[in-house]
């Protein structure tokens, strides 16, 4: 039984609009947390990114441009009307480079056939390896989610999961 992520998102993009931080927070813990069972779309975690910078931005935590950098990444085109004008000309201004994959990605306990997914996509390069930031890294097994967490890596990181904490 694996919950919608969107009306999570959306509750918590109203509940940050309206300044309901706390409520807004555990929306999206609740959304993260679906994306373990579930392969959202681009939109939908973009979505996600979204309103984690509207929440990081009104708290004044620097990482709010992270959030907007996945965003954007993550679907080039698509923003969330109803965070506002001033997120909006925040994400218009985020420049989305080309980095090379500087962050390893472990993975422990997976099995042969199994599909690492960073932000959606499939990584495809030997070893798993991906940009620094904020991500939703999901593995898939016969095309359904085993296993799938919100990971924040910085530069010179590396990144190791374990597929027995998921019961995968």
């Amino acid at each position: 039984d694996c919950p919608d992520p969107e009306p999570l998102l959306r509750n918590a993009e109203e509940d940050a609009v309206g300044y309901f931080l706390a409520d807004a927070e555990a929306e999206l813990a609740e959304a993260a947390s679906s994306f373990a069972c579930s392969a959202p779309s681009p939109t939908v975690v973009a979505r996600y990114f979204l309103a984690r910078a509207m929440i990081w931005s009104l708290k004044e935590d620097e990482r709010s441009t992270e959030a907007l950098h996945r965003a954007k990444q993550v679907a080039p085109t698509y923003f969330t009307e109803s965070l506002g004008e001033d997120l909006r000309s925040r994400w218009e201004a985020v420049e989305v480079e080309t980095l090379a994959p500087t962050i390893q990605v472990s993975l422990r306990g997976s099995r042969k056939g199994d599909v690492l997914v960073v932000d959606g996509s499939e990584v495809k390069v030997d070893p798993p390896a991906t940009t620094p930031g904020l991500h939703l890294v999901q593995v898939r097994r016969k095309n359904a989610v085993v296993y799938g967490r919100i990971v924040e890596a910085r530069a010179g990181d590396a990144v190791e999961l374990s597929l027995s904490d998921s019961g995968a």
